[in-house]
């Protein structure tokens, strides 16, 4: 088992550019990343946050860019 390192909701929310209080609601809505709670405090895997980025990377004609791979999004 691979231990990844953990971002907490403030650290995730510089390297997104969000603000804390949108990573709050999207877990409220289950929405957005996937979290880990270890009693009150909220963390993020590494490797969600870099599959998350992956999935929301897009070129310049709308195509979705995962693992280098060109995906046409539904629109």
């Amino acid at each position: 088992m691979t231990i990844n390192r953990l971002f907490t909701t403030k650290q995730l929310a510089d390297i997104l550019g969000f603000a804390p209080k949108t990573l709050s609601n999207q877990r409220i809505l289950g929405t957005g990343l996937p979290f880990i709670k270890i009693g009150n405090a909220v963390r993020y895997k590494s490797s969600d946050i870099e599959t998350y980025i992956e999935e929301n990377t897009h070129d310049h004609n709308g195509m979705v860019k995962v693992n280098s791979i060109r995906v046409k999004e539904e629109v």
